[in-house]
This record gives C-alpha cells, sequence and structure tokens, in this order.
C-alpha cells in the first residue's frame, strides 16, 4: 500500500503481489498481472461470505406498498438474519419467511388466493440479478417491516466495485486487509511459483481466520463481567421489555 491509502483495493494487492514474487508480467501463456487480479477478487468475495461476520449485518426496512404481493429486496442483500419480521407500528403482525416454495404455496392455499391483508407469509427468491420477496396475502394498505439482513459482497451483483476501490474501511474492518492479502498470496504463489513459498502465507492465513472465526469481529467482548440485576434496577428501568428474549433479562454485560 502507498502512503495515505488506509488499506487494498484489487490493483494494489496485485501489484503487491507481483513486487513480492517477483513476477514477470510479460511472462507466455497469458497476463500474469491479470490473473492475479482474478484471483484477489475470487479470494475477497469467499472470504466476505465465508462467515455472517458481524460487520455483514445491516439493518433495512422493507416497504410494502398497498396491493402489493412482491417486494425487492436491498441492491446488496445476500440473506435474511432472521426469519421472522415484525410490523413497525403498535401493532404485532408477523411476516413470515420461508425457503421452501411448497410451504409459501401451502400457505396461500390456505389463507385463500383471492384474500388481502396483513402479509403473513414470505418468500424469498432470486431473478434477473436479484432478490425478491413474494408475500401473501396481497397487502390492504402499506406496511413497513424493520429488519436486519447480511450484506453481500462488493464484488458480487450487476455492479461491483473498481479493482481500483480500496476496500476498507468501506467495505469490512481494516484488519480482514490482512487476511485478505495472506489467503491470496497462498493461492497466487500455489499456482504460479514452483518453491513452497505459499506454505508460510497458508500458516499464515490458517492463523488469522482461527483467531477471527474465534471472536467474530466482535464488537462486545466476552471477557467483561456479568451485571446482576440484584436490586432489579434494570428492570424497573424498562429491562423487563426485554424478558421474552432467549434467557430473559438475567445477563446484562458493562462496567460494574
Amino acid at each position: 500500500m502507498s502512503d495515505g491509502e488506509v488499506g487494498w483495493s484489487v490493483a494494489t494487492l496485485a501489484d503487491q503481489l507481483r513486487s513480492e514474487a517477483d513476477f514477470d508480467p510479460d511472462a507466455p501463456g497469458g497476463a500474469i498481472p491479470d490473473r492475479i487480479s482474478k484471483i484477489i477478487r475470487e479470494k475477497g468475495r469467499w472470504l466476505y461470505h465465508h462467515r455472517d461476520w458481524l460487520f455483514r449485518k445491516t439493518p433495512g426496512t422493507l416497504s410494502v406498498a398497498t396491493g402489493a404481493s412482491e417486494v425487492a429486496m436491498p441492491t446488496d442483500f445476500k440473506e435474511l438474519d432472521s426469519r421472522m419480521m415484525r410490523v413497525s407500528d403498535a401493532s404485532a403482525y408477523m411476516l413470515l419467511w420461508t425457503e421452501d416454495p411448497s410451504a409459501w404455496q401451502a400457505a396461500k392455499d390456505l389463507i385463500g388466493h383471492a384474500a388481502t391483508g396483513t402479509p403473513r407469509v414470505a418468500l424469498l427468491y432470486y431473478t434477473s440479478g436479484a432478490w425478491k420477496a413474494k408475500i401473501w396475502p396481497a397487502a390492504d394498505k402499506a406496511y413497513a417491516y424493520d429488519y436486519w439482513y447480511l450484506k453481500a459482497s462488493p464484488w458480487s451483483g450487476d455492479n461491483p466495485v473498481s479493482d481500483a476501490t480500496v476496500i476498507s474501511p468501506t467495505y469490512w474492518p481494516e484488519d480482514f486487509d490482512d487476511g485478505w492479502h495472506a489467503l491470496c498470496a497462498y493461492h497466487v504463489y500455489g499456482r504460479y511459483r514452483v518453491d513452497n513459498a505459499w506454505a508460510s502465507f497458508k500458516s499464515e492465513y490458517k492463523d488469522w481466520i482461527r483467531a477471527h472465526e474465534n471472536e467474530n469481529n466482535e464488537t462486545i467482548s466476552n471477557g467483561l463481567e456479568p451485571i446482576s440485576d440484584v436490586m432489579r434496577d434494570f428492570q424497573s428501568t424498562g429491562a423487563a421489555l426485554s424478558a421474552w428474549l432467549p434467557g430473559g433479562t438475567c445477563k446484562w454485560y458493562g462496567s460494574t
């Protein structure tokens, strides 16, 4: 990386790997820079989707217009982070999601093919380069559902980032550049060098991914002591509202 840059782009990482490995860009059999860039994009996309990393989670709003039975998902949508949504008002209407078209069809048959009302069941499907949701019954008015989803990699979809785009910190945390570099070096060295230089990068990557899979880019350290709500102060100040959560209200984390 040059001075002042925060992280790698595909172009700068390709330049770095060519420099480290002393590759000849004019070698016979094809343009090595182009092949390296392809590997870097592929491994970046793989690393991004490898886990449900916390940085991939983002809030969204499913806006359903009156009469709608189909809704487009966000352009960077990869997968839902929940199988249930609640309409974002004082009511408690639930929208349940399924991946099974037969289950969705069975629900539609049960509700009625001419029904309108609050959408109750939704099915995700992929078409023409975009994720969409079929919902039923058709909405009798406008609804808005707040939800969380996992973002797709910046190299996905019909409008991927350019090779000149610096990936961190916009698309992932800066420390993911280290794993990206090690993963790409491991594969590039393994394909285009005859020595065992790839082995050290494989070891480096395995150490990096093991640590990050364990921590998952955590934002609440498990080293913090749980707060014991002996006096029920949390419950008396509104924490009881979270009693429906798994585990109830007995575990809180922070400074004591």
